[in-house]
């Protein structure tokens, strides 16, 4: 008998719930018990059911609130709210009602902030392995363009030590070779001959 009372009851709020939608539909106002729109107790041409005990409301002394985000209805019964505390909340847009329990808006809430957390946690410590990676490269390439600066920097030193020895050895072959000539053509004594012969001739003029 209970189980036929609970479907008359469904079939009864199907009925009624699909009359709202279509005076909605024209145009005409439909409150919802704590809603934003009205936030007063339902009148006799509307009904609610609550989503907790399944039990239809029309009474316009019933008691039911609204929640902001699902929009599903639950009477103060099964809230466990006394009269006062309904009146001081009902009505209060400062004072939103949002869902509670196991599949209540405010657990998905916080699960949704918890994920939403993990998230950017992961994405902080990507950014931060990244950052890592982009760092090390920096100073790999420092020092490579270093160790490249380097070997330039000994290279041109080699380059003009080969050019002046260069010049320096042709300088030295031009000159013994005017010598050779201006000679006719024998080899040119060396400095440390000459050196000698003019210091013998200095000691026999002396004496």
């Amino acid at each position: 008998m209970a189980a036929n009372e609970g479907e008359i009851r469904k079939s009864r709020a199907q009925s009624l719930s699909k009359g709202d939608r279509g005076r909605s539909s024209s145009g005409d106002k439909v409150d919802t018990p704590g809603g934003p729109s009205s936030r007063n107790s339902p009148t006799k041409s509307d009904a609610w059911l609550c989503n907790t005990c399944e039990k239809l409301f029309t009474d316009k002394d019933d008691k039911l609130l609204t929640c902001e985000y699902c929009s599903r209805h639950r009477c103060i019964a099964c809230l466990g709210f006394t009269k006062a505390v309904y009146k001081a909340i009902s009505g209060k847009v400062y004072l939103p009602y949002i869902c509670d329990g196991p599949d209540g808006c405010i657990q998905k809430s916080l699960t949704a902030i918890k994920d939403t957390k993990t998230i950017e946690d992961r994405c902080n410590d990507i950014m931060s392995g990244f950052a890592k990676q982009v760092d090390e490269r920096m100073n790999t390439i420092e020092d490579d363009m270093k160790s490249v600066k380097e070997g330039m920097h000994e290279l041109k030193t080699d380059i003009v030590r080969e050019i002046k020895e260069s010049f320096a050895g042709a300088g030295a072959y031009q000159q013994v070779n005017d010598q050779t000539i201006n000679s006719g053509g024998r080899e040119p004594p060396s400095t440390t001959v000459n050196e000698q012969k003019l210091s013998r001739d200095h000691k026999s003029q002396r004496q």
